[in-house]
């Protein structure tokens, strides 16, 4: 993933603030993924199993060891993984920051 200053910026602003479900979403697991439904916009996300393991735990720090461990990933890139995903998340209307 190419990545600018300015988007590294607003992972890192995502990540050091707390996140909640939109309340207007719901989820259902599907397989070894995950069903997100926004109903404010009517759109539907499908999240693979790495993505759908950060949905159910929305705590980085929590997040980024279990994606390292899990994954065997570096910290690192673990850490802006989980950010951009949660970056997505929030631009999706899934989740609220704050």
């Amino acid at each position: 993933m190419i990545t600018t200053n300015n988007t590294l910026a607003m992972i890192d602003a995502t990540v050091r603030t707390a996140a909640a479900i939109h309340p207007q979403v719901a989820a259902a697991p599907l397989q070894d993924c995950e069903l997100i439904l926004l109903a404010d916009s009517g759109e539907a996300l499908v999240l693979n199993a790495s993505a759908a393991l950060i949905w159910h735990g929305i705590d980085v720090a929590a997040l980024s060891e279990r994606l390292t461990t899990h994954y065997a990933v570096a910290p690192e890139t673990a850490y802006k993984d989980v950010g951009a995903f949660l970056l997505t998340l929030t631009e999706a209307g899934a989740i609220v920051m704050g």
